[in-house]
């Protein structure tokens, strides 16, 4: 089978090379004080990698956020800095895996702005890519959905579990990536791009293939819908010898492909490399530049197939683990207190029970903006009232923060 799994195939990572993780927090504003007191991972499959209680540095009290995770100062008061287990996390989150969360940015630029996580991450965020299929949308012109909670996204897809506990958390959003990849209406979203990615060959160009470019053009052949790839190989560098797919219209080689591009080609066939086959149709477009000459190559067959192996495979998940997807009833008001998770379609949004991280601080950026332009507009009429005013706004400010 070209793919080891139904992640790999839908992200490009298999099950065994993804970590998902989840924090609490303080309160919304990483870059304002607040702090991780809870940090839990686990793999794919909701194992335990890492979970522990986090002392924050500054933050002494944190009563909105703990009536919502119930995490208090007491708590954490023997618990490590994040700097003492900063290492254990990022050797967990930062060796190349798929980092998976629910509204994962937020809990992301928590670590940092702590100074933890510095490298790229190659991040799938449950929340947006379930609001993709399952989003309440809020908008017909702007084609924008509203997030869900996890929570509910976890009951449609038949998993209960004790919200706003870092660990419980994580193991949730396992849960929720595993039965969100083998959602049929999740799959039938992907196929185009997954198709578009995997048909689309590159090809270089040799001084023979140019000419033939060349001469083809001349003959007023720009496009052709009855090209092939044939099996060739290397003629140069470390990989000489070995197999790659070259591409011919008629018997004039227009490009030539990579050794691990067959790859690409196997996986769209749904067999291994080994047993890729000697031709495989595509169609072309050619183009001249210059001296340059180009071949835009699209595999045309074995689509129909793809798509029809890939819907078996997600139905073969689903219900060999039970996650089929199910309509959940959401009440139109709920306790903030308890639950007032709501996300918005402006921007990701921050996780159960917490408002968004950038909404807040734009808003406060903006009233400092507003403040200035105001104070300046007043230095023009009064100076003494003007700098007056400034000393106002700013402890006003400070306040707010």
């Amino acid at each position: 089978m070209a793919f080891k799994d139904l992640s790999e195939a839908l992200t490009g990572f298999d099950f065994d090379n993804v970590v998902v993780f989840d924090t609490e927090t303080t309160g919304t504003e990483p870059y304002l004080g607040d702090e991780v007191v809870s940090i839990s991972i686990c793999d794919a499959y909701g194992n335990d990698l890492f979970s522990s209680l986090i002392k924050p540095r500054k933050k002494k009290a944190w009563p909105e956020a703990e009536a919502i995770n119930g995490i208090s100062p007491a708590m954490v008061k023997d618990a490590p800095y994040l700097d003492d287990v900063a290492d254990d996390i990022r050797r967990l989150l930062c060796t190349g895996k798929l980092v998976v969360g629910y509204n994962v940015l937020f809990d992301i630029e928590f670590l940092r702005e702590a100074g933890v996580v510095t490298s790229y991450l190659e991040v799938f965020d449950v929340m947006t890519e379930y609001a993709e299929v399952h989003g309440a949308q809020r908008s017909r012109y702007s084609g924008r959905y509203q997030y869900s909670r996890l929570s509910d996204c976890a009951r449609s897809y038949g998993y209960s579990f004790l919200a706003h506990d870092s660990k419980e958390d994580a193991k949730a959003t396992a849960y929720c990536f595993r039965a969100l990849l083998s959602d049929e209406a999740y799959v039938n979203k992907k196929l185009p791009d997954l198709k578009d990615g995997l048909t689309r060959q590159e090809l270089s160009q040799t001084k023979a293939s140019t000419e033939s470019i060349e001469n083809l053009i001349a003959e007023g052949v720009v496009s052709s819908k009855e090209a092939v790839l044939k099996t060739g190989a290397v003629t140069r560098g470390k990989n000489k010898g070995a197999a790659r797919y070259e591409c011919f219209v008629g018997d004039q080689c227009v490009g030539v492909g990579h050794h691990g591009d067959r790859q690409h080609v196997a996986n769209l066939l749904f067999t291994s490399v080994d047993d890729l086959p000697e031709k495989v149709k595509c169609s072309v477009v050619l183009s001249k530049s210059g001296s340059s000459a180009y071949c835009e190559c699209t595999i045309t067959e074995g689509t129909v197939v793809f798509g029809k192996r890939m819907r078996e495979m997600a139905e073969t998940y689903r219900e060999s683990h039970g996650c089929e997807w199910r309509q959940v009833e959401t009440p139109r008001q709920q306790d903030p207190a308890a639950d007032s998770y709501q996300a918005t379609d402006a921007a990701p949004t921050a996780p159960e029970g917490i408002a968004p991280v950038a909404n807040k601080a734009g808003l406060k950026a903006a009233l400092l903006i507003a403040f200035i332009f105001a104070d300046l507009m007043l230095l023009l009429v009064n100076a003494p009232l003007a700098v007056f005013f400034g000393f106002v706004a700013y402890f006003i400010w400070r306040a707010k923060r």
